[in-house]
């Protein structure tokens, strides 16, 4: 009996633990610009465009095409598409993948992203949902990880990048990357916050993470935290890298499906710039 009670307890704790951020979120943001791919065509609002590859080519862009086949819209939701190349003779590369960009077109700063995914597995996926500056080369302009799956794997990866962590190698303090468990069988919230002396993770309004601005004059002079300046959102289905197991073709097709996009910017921001920049 006592078990139980316990046990009770808890879960009501929890419930209003959970409530509260809840409401918490809905008090603190407000909706500045949100995409639910309601239409036909992903591309017809001139906020997203398909991402090329590009020469020479990181390895997340080893199959990145604009094959149509790897895009598509089906009851307001975009599914992008890791494919057995059989469709482009022309292009040599053995796989195609589909990833969508707002490059060009549409930045963000200082609120929160948020996206709805599923993510379908295969050995050699990787699909994510991330941020690359308008400005700045890789890494010294930073890159932030909302989300990265790897192959089956029952988790997500969440990390940062910058001169900081990659040349330096501080990686530690403080930590630059988590992993998080989630339900693969279902559409998940994917969440960020960006602000000028920290960024924070989320999955499904959980907080999951978070990276501050060091304040000491090491960090300051070897620019530890790049990170307040204006992103575009990268989201693609990749497949395969250098320093992944090869592609398993019996896995493929596979997608991530897209649900909506959203971004919000604090109600009483104060001296905080919130930006959503229209290109």
């Amino acid at each position: 009996m006592k078990n139980r009670i316990l046990f009770g307890t808890l879960l009501i704790i929890t419930v209003a633990l959970l409530s509260c951020q809840h409401q918490a979120h809905e008090t603190e943001w407000e909706l500045v610009w949100e995409d639910d791919f309601d239409r036909s065509d992903i591309f017809s609002t001139g906020e997203w465009r398909k991402i090329n590859r590009e020469y020479p080519t990181p390895d997340w862009m080893f199959h990145i095409s604009d094959y149509e086949g790897c895009f598509d819209i089906v009851n307001s939701t975009v599914s992008l598409k890791g494919l057995v190349n059989t469709y482009v003779p022309e292009d040599t590369a053995k796989f195609l993948t589909g990833g969508i960009t707002t490059k060009g077109l549409k930045s963000f700063q200082n609120g929160r992203i948020e996206v709805k995914a599923k993510l379908q597995a295969g050995k050699g996926a990787w699909p994510a949902i991330w941020l690359l500056p308008d400005e700045g080369g890789w890494p010294e302009g930073g890159e932030i990880d909302i989300m990265e799956r790897l192959h089956h794997d029952d988790f997500i990866h969440q990390t940062i990048h910058s001169s900081y962590t990659v040349h330096l190698k501080k990686t530690e303090f403080p930590p630059h990357h988590t992993t998080v468990p989630f339900d693969a069988s279902q559409f998940n919230i994917f969440a960020v916050e960006l602000g000028p002396d920290s960024i924070a993770w989320f999955v499904n309004d959980l907080h999951t993470f978070t990276y501050p601005r060091l304040k000491d004059e090491f960090a300051e002079q070897n620019s530890q935290y790049p990170f307040d300046r204006p992103y575009h959102l990268i989201i693609d289905m990749q497949l395969g890298a250098t320093w992944m197991p090869p592609v398993e073709k019996d896995d493929l097709p596979v997608e991530m499906l897209i649900d909506w996009v959203r971004f919000y910017q604090k109600k009483d921001i104060g001296s905080i710039h919130s930006n959503i920049k229209n290109h």
